[in-house]
């Protein structure tokens, strides 16, 4: 492009004017200015010395280019003008209008402005010219540190720093920006704000630094801090898998170097203080930046080591795979249901989802065997996905006994809510919130293939859970008022997202109203309204 608009650009246009030397009564080539051939001459050679040196640009060599034609039309003009036929002329002559009206007669105002434009973008520092200024600044800081103050080093190139093809005054690329951000030292809240952490596993990949930090309070030495910083920083980046009858991976503490480095830790109210503060930010943090998802396992990871760090006991329930998923669940997915049960009992969740929540809190592991509890919450699990237990192993079939699990824990929310009490923390942005998962899941209904329409659907299911939790924590007046904003927001849809969520919401508005869905979650308004839930047969 630079070459274009400084170097070819500008011969183009003395090629024009020349031509327009010629014209007599609107036709071309009727006269020639004394030292017109002359000119010619020397602009078809300096387009020969040019193109041996600038080679970037196809353009002007193309056949049907206008320019290509011009100097064709020119070679004819200075060996012999009475060869131009008037098919010729009648070319060139529109080809001067075209230009005259695009671009303005040589001269005017409008050419004048309009160059001074391209002049402008031409003089524009390339991407790599603010590259070469951006890595000086960079080295300047030190290797092993995030960048404190950002606005310095994204900052205009300053004069010092002005080459002659950089100006002073050239602002970095947005793409540059984009990639300084990553190095950011700022606090979470901040990175979450500026989109440095567009999501929660992002959120996760970054939160390792600030939890080794956390945890290696406990350690009066500073050596030791450090080692068992680094430590707990390579493990969380280690490869995880997923494991067959509730198997686990090595934990952390399970290393014999972390479990030497534990014999020096003492404790404090202090450091507890810290780790429970940083939990509940970080958490708060996640919902409030994004409602419409569920906290993925690798940041549950990171707040499951702040609760022990916090010396706080927390059921955090961890997202299950459909595909390997044998039918079991652990102890803490019935200790987060029964939270969950406590929590919410009565109220716009347990009605919506049609929760036993009376049958959950009756399930104690004290005084029954355990195993045999978790086998009783396994199968109300089953019960509520509506599966036979000969209906055989299927993706799907787990699918749904995993979706009703997560239903009865919230998830982990109801856990976090309740030891964190994050309602009075959160309660002036319930609604904020539950607008928010709306708007994503209005945003998320896209026809694509029909790999991306499951896992749109699932995704879907998982905010409109998340958003009935939140509406679950308001007053009825509130809920009626989310529901007519609701209502609103929706008519200002397209067609398709209206009839994907037309009867889901449909299906709130009967469970708000006090109505009941009926054993297949369908409401009684002549089946308009159904139970949104990602695992099923009916088409979202």
């Amino acid at each position: 492009m630079k070459e274009a608009l400084n170097v070819w650009q500008p011969l183009y246009d003395r090629t024009v004017s020349l031509f327009l030397e010629t014209v007599e009564d609107d036709h071309p080539c009727r006269k020639y200015p004394t030292d017109w051939r002359s000119r010619v001459q020397a602009i078809l050679d300096e387009y020969t010395r040019l193109r041996i040196v600038y080679d970037l640009c196809r353009k002007p060599d193309r056949p049907k280019e206008n320019f290509t034609r011009l100097r064709g039309y020119m070679k004819v003009c200075i060996d012999n003008p009475a060869q131009l036929s008037s098919r010729d002329v009648g070319m060139i002559r529109h080809i001067l209008r075209c230009y005259v009206n695009r671009h303005g007669a040589p001269g005017s105002d409008k050419f004048a402005q309009r160059r001074a434009v391209q002049a402008r973008i031409a003089n524009l520092p390339t991407r790599d010219d603010l590259a070469s200024v951006l890595e000086a600044r960079l080295q300047k800081l030190p290797e092993n540190a995030g960048i404190a103050n950002l606005d310095a080093v994204l900052s205009p190139v300053v004069s010092d720093e002005a080459l002659q093809w950089i100006p002073a005054g050239s602002k970095i690329h947005v793409s540059l920006a984009r990639k300084v951000r990553r190095c950011w030292d700022a606090p979470i809240a901040q990175l979450v704000e500026h989109g440095v952490v567009p999501s929660g596993d992002v959120l996760a990949q970054v939160l390792p630094q600030i939890t080794s930090q956390v945890r290696a309070m406990g350690l009066a030495d500073r050596d030791l801090r450090r080692l068992y910083g680094a430590i707990y920083s390579a493990f969380r980046h280690r490869r995880s898998l997923l494991l067959l009858n509730l198997e686990r991976q090595v934990r952390l503490e399970d290393l014999p170097w972390i479990a030497a480095l534990e014999s020096f830790r003492h404790d404090d109210l202090d450091s507890n203080e810290q780790a429970r503060q940083v939990l509940e930010q970080v958490t708060t943090i996640a919902l409030v930046s994004f409602p419409y998802a569920i906290l993925p396992n690798k940041l549950l990871q990171e707040l499951r080591a702040l609760v022990t760090a916090a010396g706080l006991s927390i059921p955090i329930v961890d997202e299950l795979a459909a595909d390997i998923f044998m039918g079991v669940f652990s102890e803490k997915f019935l200790r987060a249901a029964q939270i969950a049960a406590q929590m919410l009992r009565g109220t716009l969740y347990e009605r919506y989802f049609g929760l036993p929540y009376e049958r959950v809190q009756q399930l104690d592991t004290r005084q029954r065997d355990a195993s045999e509890a978790m086998h009783a919450f396994a199968t109300l699990c089953e019960e509520l996905a509506h599966v036979e237990k000969d209906e055989g192993w299927s993706v799907s079939r787990n699918g749904k006994i995993i979706e009703q699990s997560q239903i009865l824990t919230t998830q982990n929310l109801a856990s976090l809510f309740v030891a964190l009490d994050l309602r009075v923390a959160l309660s002036v942005r319930m609604l904020e919130l539950s607008q928010h998962c709306f708007q994503w899941i209005c945003l998320r209904q896209t026809s694509k293939s029909w790999e991306a329409n499951l896992r749109m659907e699932k995704n879907s299911a998982y905010a409109w859970r998340q958003m009935v939790f939140f509406l679950s924590l308001l007053d009825s007046q509130t809920v009626s008022e989310f529901l007519r904003w609701a209502r609103g927001h929706l008519e200002q849809q397209n067609t398709s997202v209206c009839e994907r969520l037309r009867p889901a919401l449909s299906g709130l508005e009967w469970i708000a109203g006090g109505g009941t869905f009926d054993p297949h979650g369908m409401c009684g308004i002549a089946g308009e309204g159904h139970r949104l839930l990602g695992w099923t047969a009916r088409r979202q």
